[in-house]
């Protein structure tokens, strides 16, 4: 006989007709990992987080950076280089 005490109803476990499941979650990383992909000390990229420069998720006291929100912040902080002319 199957111990049926602890199992959920059918209905419980299925996704509803219509939803979708939930899609992947994007990647965050700490602000030692930011730092260290970047070059820059950690202080500087407290700062920029500090400062709301960069997009973050606090849970509790850890400081996530999602990967999508360092690649808008290097997207504005982006200098096109110069064109030269031919002379």
């Amino acid at each position: 006989m199957r111990d049926t005490r602890h199992a959920l109803p059918p209905s419980a476990s299925a996704i509803p007709a219509g939803d979708e499941p939930l899609a992947p979650i994007e990647r965050h990383y700490s602000v030692n990992q930011v730092a260290e992909a970047t070059g820059k000390s950690n202080g500087l990229i407290r700062k920029l987080v500090a400062n709301r420069e960069i997009a973050h998720v606090r849970l509790g006291t850890a400081i996530a950076i999602p990967e999508s929100s360092l690649r808008d912040f290097l997207d504005r902080n982006r200098v096109p280089a110069r064109e030269r002319s031919i002379a």
